[in-house]
């Protein structure tokens, strides 16, 4: 059930978030198709509309813990022209409109809402499985519906490791690292660092 709670989130946030969302949904369904919508960054970027506007604890809880830590590999990849494991290579792909690379810049205010939220309404300390579970199935998805070409979510070797294990290993070896490695870890961290501002929020449903 939606968490009500009594601090507002300020119209222009809410309204420019928003439509930021409006303006990039139809552009990558257009370009990159219904697929490109698995990607765990797409994933948590269009669910924060609902959270902005709801105030719901529980969907910026989890896509803190879903998302953040794989957005600062997306940022060093980015401030390395791509090269660390590739995850964002396509922002220097001349092939690519620069006008579309831009718009994936989105990471960016992505991040700060995450935060924000979390910040100023507490972090929901029951997001943990429902998380795990979203990302399981995110990546079973990912697997079962996307072209493997496009690589998805990294269900596929990068390359820069590809010559030390092969892609069975990968593939069963990786949603064991995103929950152990990635997810648990900042469940705990964010848990200690954001507190429920107050109590009433504690009875919150």
């Amino acid at each position: 059930m939606m968490n009500t709670l009594k601090n507002d989130i300020p119209l222009w946030i809410k309204a420019s978030y928003t439509l930021l969302a409006i303006i990039i949904f139809p552009v990558y369904l257009y370009k990159y198709g219904a697929q490109n919508f698995l990607w765990f960054s797409d994933i948590a970027f269009f669910a924060m509309v609902p959270a902005l506007w709801f105030k719901n604890r529980m969907i910026a809880s989890m896509m803190a813990i879903g998302v953040l830590p794989i957005e600062l590999l997306w940022i060093i990849s980015l401030a390395s022209g791509g090269a660390f494991f590739g995850i964002a290579n396509y922002m220097f792909d001349p092939n690519l409109p620069l006008w579309l690379r831009l718009l994936s810049l989105f990471h960016f205010p992505m991040i700060v809402v995450i935060i924000y939220m979390i910040y100023n309404f507490g972090y929901d300390k029951r997001a943990l499985f429902p998380q795990i579970t979203l990302s399981l199935l995110v990546i079973a998805m990912t697997y079962a519906f996307s072209d493997h070409t496009k690589n998805i979510n990294m269900i596929f070797l990068p390359k820069d490791i590809a010559l030390y294990i092969s892609n069975p290993i990968w593939f069963t070896l990786m949603p064991i690292v995103l929950v152990a490695l990635f997810i648990t870890p900042t469940y705990f961290l964010f848990k200690k660092l954001f507190p429920l501002k107050c109590n009433h929020d504690k009875k919150s449903l």
